[in-house]
């Protein structure tokens, strides 16, 4: 189940004067914790954002000398106009100019110096460096902006076996390794969540804070063998500036954490009905026939009916965000889009301000992906119908303008 990465950041109040906005959120403090209670009432009454009919920027390889993208893992804007991508279908990592030349291509699959197992983050770093985290090898490494490999980190101690982790970049070049467990960490039988301890670390790898532990993507264990629960909800994470943005995903709600581990506030917004129905089921056993084409209708079903499921559907799915603090919050997907070979569809976003307080809805189109908004542009991969993906940047139309 893809994920993707949230930002949540600054505390000021984002209103326009004079506007009586009462009814539609609270603000309140408890215990020194903010909490923002979004109303029904703001759901209805927000703006609505838009992205441009076609894209600013498309990088699309044909092979030589930029090469065609299958499986982005990671991407992120440089100064300079720079853009780093990370494919780990070829195991390599490609800076390109952000109007799409190529600038430079390194790595390849293996374990040893420069090379890559699973690509997972990416992390801009002072000057024209970048660091390049690999979850498999529990490497951090650094390269220039020529590819040529400064130094690595093992973070294998911090790591722990940990099933699955991603590192976030905070300013003065620390870092958060944010981990998401998997069937491999606390395996029990049932549907479970395992928790897993996240923290601030130096560019060393040297522990400097914990966030505590958060819940992981929802699992199975058992006679079934192991793997995702069907219909699970996933955990989100991010950073922006010296903050930690969490969206575990078993409520409408994030919670922001600063660099001591402490919690500072709280965003809900109004549930909804996640009950899930034949519909969806249907939908997965359909999905699942055009993924397996091989294996007999009947088997397909018998499968699905004794596989572990959650309890309910996830509230959300997807948070990305904004160098201006604001949060995107993405609608479920639906359960197809939880097997291979489905592009992501046209789905509907929850943008926050920096308080917490909704502020607009945003679509983005059938096939794209966004991961980060910088400036006016929302950045992003698209999956064509073949599998192939093109790395595009969007501008983004605020009050339909």
């Amino acid at each position: 189940m893809r994920s993707t990465l949230l930002i949540l950041a600054g505390l000021g109040l984002a209103a326009c004067a004079g506007v009586d906005r009462s009814p539609e959120y609270t603000v309140l403090d408890s215990a020194g914790i903010t909490i923002v209670e979004n109303k029904p009432a703001i759901m209805t009454r927000t703006e609505v954002w838009s992205l441009a009919a076609d894209p600013e920027v498309n990088i699309s390889g044909d092979g030589e000398p930029v090469p065609r993208l299958r499986q982005v893992t990671a991407l992120a804007p440089l100064p300079g106009k720079r853009l780093v991508v990370l494919d780990q279908g070829a195991h390599e990592v490609l800076l390109f100019h952000q109007e799409g030349e190529l600038l430079a291509r390194f790595g390849r699959e293996g374990d040893g110096p420069g090379e890559f197992r699973q690509l997972a983050s990416v992390l801009p770093l002072p000057g024209d460096s970048v660091g390049i985290y690999d979850s498999a090898l529990r490497m951090f490494s650094v390269f220039d902006a020529r590819g040529t490999l400064g130094r690595s980190v093992s973070l294998e101690e911090a790591v722990q076996g940990r099933f699955r982790s991603v590192l976030l970049p905070l300013p003065s070049e620390e870092m958060v390794l944010f981990t998401v467990s998997g069937p491999g960490m606390g395996f029990r039988d049932g549907v479970f969540r395992a928790r897993t301890e996240s923290l601030r670390m130096g560019p060393d790898g040297d522990k400097r804070a914990s966030y505590g532990s958060f819940p992981g993507a929802e699992v199975f264990g058992g006679l079934q063998g192991a793997g995702l629960a069907l219909f699970g909800a996933t955990t989100y994470a991010t950073t922006l500036g010296r903050r930690l943005v969490v969206g575990t995903g078993e409520a409408p709600e994030i919670t922001l954490f600063d660099t001591t581990g402490t919690l500072e506030r709280i965003v809900r917004w109004p549930d909804h009905d996640r009950t899930i129905t034949t519909r969806h089921e249907e939908e997965l056993f359909e999905a699942a026939l055009v993924a397996e084409p091989q294996v007999p209708r009947a088997t397909i079903r018998d499968i699905l009916s004794r596989a572990p499921r959650a309890a309910r559907l996830p509230p959300y799915e997807g948070m990305v965000g904004s160098d201006d603090g604001h949060v995107w919050i993405g609608s479920y997907q639906g359960p197809r889009y939880s097997l291979r070979g489905h592009r992501p569809p046209r789905r509907e976003w929850l943008v926050f301000d920096t308080l917490g307080v909704l502020m607009a809805k945003v679509d983005t189109p059938e096939g794209f992906q966004p991961y980060q908004v910088v400036g006016s542009r929302v950045w992003g991969t698209f999956t064509h119908e073949d599998e192939t993906q093109s790395v595009q940047a969007y501008t983004l139309l605020r009050n339909g303008g």
